[in-house]
């Protein structure tokens, strides 16, 4: 009795966790516009925005009338009064906002951190402010405090890396630090494989065809004394290097502890380093070890524990020992926005594995779009081209009948169902099967992860 009273207690505490985890705002579509309505559907936003996103913490964007973003509180009120041109949602704490025709940065909080004046969008912006509180935007300087610096006098630069910027006149690089200020002169350092940047203390470089390793004083470390002639950032303490094609590894006192005897080595990813000998792929762990030798076709980083292997027309997972995990696919895919294991066969047909190779949907679908490994489910397409959202048990949550699902983050599944009897909001062009349907009415709206439906 006593256990049966844990256990129910156990799964009492995990179904309230994870139901206090849903929004208590949802997005709520009617009459062609945008409002919020509570977990009951009553209406607690009106609806008259043309478009809105989901909440992210006490506040969600709004599209106005005039084709403005703001942002509103769960009362409804506007406490970022509409003038952005584009929203584009929080990522790593930060949020990009464009007026005009540049962009600049919201947090959390809705302060405007930086305002408006990035003339375009650079890759890996917001991780670079949530990291650093610094980034760079091609020659554009920001931090979070809305101090800008243009650095017209260089030709090219890097990221900031433990408070130091690569930047080039003529091909040789050297680093500024966050107020322009040169730290390591302009001098005859060069970039390898990538933009040079710090590492656990040090950056690897090209001087005069050699590589080697300086600290943020420019102190060389490891010489430049043709031992080496390529290499990557140091990572937990090791680094890859090369010379006349042959890679190995080394550690921050310069002694290698993976000989120069591989065609080529990527960096460790959880402890491990794909190494390609001879055409044939395998692993060294972090003390050198060749603990997967190399004999396979092909080989991709660890993730989770397992690794994708191609070899003779066979794809499987393996683990870190070598042992095969998973049964044979025609082909497997790693899926970076949902961050799943997805199969393939030869009639183009999709399903999903877990980490450890267990098969959660079986490889029939048109099409898997996203999976929640946490969460047990995934958004699929049936034969009928219509999506559903599905567990690893073949139950259906949201039943495969709409014409769109997307994961939009919060806990909630946008939906899009094409009704050709003259029943929706708004008219639009659509395909139904193979055919353009012409006129067709649009419902849409939201689900929540439990399958509850938010829309009329």
């Amino acid at each position: 009795m006593k256990i049966s009273i844990v256990f129910t207690l156990f799964i009492f505490n995990i179904f309230y966790s994870f139901s206090q985890s849903l929004p208590d705002r949802i997005p709520f579509f009617k009459d062609g516009l945008w409002g919020f309505c509570d977990t009951t559907m009553k209406v607690v936003v009106p609806c008259k925005y043309l478009k809105v996103q989901p909440f992210n913490g006490n506040y969600a964007a709004v599209l106005d009338s005039f084709a403005y973003w703001g942002f509103i509180n769960k009362a409804g009120k506007e406490v970022l009064p509409p003038k952005y041109e584009e929203v584009a949602g929080f990522v790593h704490n930060y949020c990009r906002v464009k007026s005009g025709d540049n962009y600049g940065f919201i947090d959390a909080k809705l302060r405007e951190l930086v305002p408006p004046l990035i003339p375009q969008i650079c890759e890996d912006m917001n991780k670079m402010l949530s990291e650093n509180g610094i980034a760079v935007c091609g020659k554009l300087v920001f931090d979070t405090t809305g101090k800008t610096m243009e650095l017209k006098e260089y030709e090219a630069t890097g990221y900031f890396s433990e408070g130091l910027l690569w930047v080039e006149k003529n091909k040789k690089g050297g680093f500024i630090d966050r107020t322009g200020k040169i730290v390591i002169p302009i001098n005859n350092l060069e970039e390898g494989e990538t933009k040079p940047l710090f590492s656990e203390g040090l950056c690897g470089a090209r001087k005069k065809g050699s590589w080697g390793y300086i600290d943020t004083t420019g102190k060389e470390v490891i010489p430049f004394d043709d031992k080496y002639d390529s290499g990557y950032p140091f990572n937990k303490g090791f680094a890859a290097v090369s010379k006349k094609w042959k890679w190995g590894f080394i550690n921050k006192t310069g002694k290698e502890i993976v000989p120069l005897q591989y065609d080529f080595i990527q960096p460790f990813k959880e402890g491990m380093a794909i190494a390609v000998k001879n055409d044939k792929f395998g692993y060294v762990d972090e003390a050198g070890k060749n603990v997967i030798t190399c004999q396979f076709q092909r080989g991709t980083d660890f993730r989770n524990g397992s690794a994708i292997i191609n070899h003779l027309a066979k794809r499987y997972l393996i683990d870190k020992k070598g042992k095969k995990i998973s049964k044979d696919y025609e082909t497997i895919y790693f899926v970076n926005k949902g961050n799943f294991y997805m199969t393939e066969n030869k009639s183009k047909r999709f399903g999903v594995i877990s980490h450890n190779g267990k098969e959660l949907l079986p490889t029939k679908y048109k099409d898997v779009t996203w999976y929640d490994y946490q969460l047990d489910i995934g958004i699929v397409m049936v034969e009928n081209i219509k999506y559903g959202l599905i567990n690893s048990k073949g139950k259906f949550i949201i039943p495969a009948e709409y014409d769109y699902l997307e994961y939009r983050g919060s806990g909630l599944i946008y939906a899009e169902f094409y009704n050709l009897d003259g029943k929706g909001t708004e008219i639009k062009n659509v395909y139904v099967g193979d055919k353009l349907q012409s006129r067709a009415w649009l419902q849409r709206g939201f689900f929540n992860i439990n399958g509850k439906k938010f829309f009329e």
